[in-house]
């Protein structure tokens, strides 16, 4: 099954699931071009395949979200991941795309940040680890669900970003400024 297929598989309208798949499209080909461009600068090898799919992935959790908290979607998808066996015997793949669900909500969630604000998440990090995590991490940052046109389109302003990052702490709007300087 691919990662459209899957998509398509766990929303329960039409309407969700274009709007999710739309989204993910555009962090898809944003994360895509940003991955080419660090390869090339940095002369590393990353996994295209999971830059691709995990894009696509992110915000699978989205879609099964229900009326629980929005904050709790990447740890759905997550979920839903990991049960559902996506790539058969490949559970190292599987987990991978399990991690960039979970841990690509801004620029990342710490353990401290949920027991101080009692956010309704497990008590664990977060955060980004790998390249791969931090490319559609980053790249989903340049498109906001929330701020689309009715055509599905609004690349955002890095002012934009930084404003929404700071009403989260200054320490996240330093995060997303490194991995700007990074990437672009």
């Amino acid at each position: 099954m691919n990662a459209k297929q899957f998509l398509k598989k766990y929303s329960k309208t039409e309407h969700n699931f274009e709007r999710i798949y739309r989204h993910s499209k555009i962090v898809q080909a944003i994360a895509i071009r940003i991955a080419k461009r660090f390869e090339k600068k940095r002369k590393i090898k990353l996994n295209m395949e999971l830059i691709e799919n995990g894009s696509l992935l992110h915000d699978l959790g989205v879609l099964v979200l229900g009326d629980k908290p929005y904050i709790q979607h990447g740890i759905l998808g997550a979920e839903v991941l990991r049960k559902q066996n996506l790539y058969g015997a490949n559970q190292n793949l599987a987990e991978k795309y399990a991690r960039v669900c979970e841990r690509h909500i801004g620029v990342g969630i710490t353990k401290e940040e949920i027991i101080a604000k009692k956010l309704p998440l497990p008590k664990k990090d977060f955060i980004a680890q790998s390249w791969e995590e931090k490319i559609i991490s980053y790249a989903d940052s340049w498109h906001s669900k929330s701020m689309l046109d009715k055509n599905g389109r609004k690349k955002e302003h890095l002012a934009e970003i930084l404003q929404e990052l700071g009403k989260y702490g200054a320490d996240k709007v330093e995060k997303f400024l490194k991995w700007h300087k990074l990437f672009e």
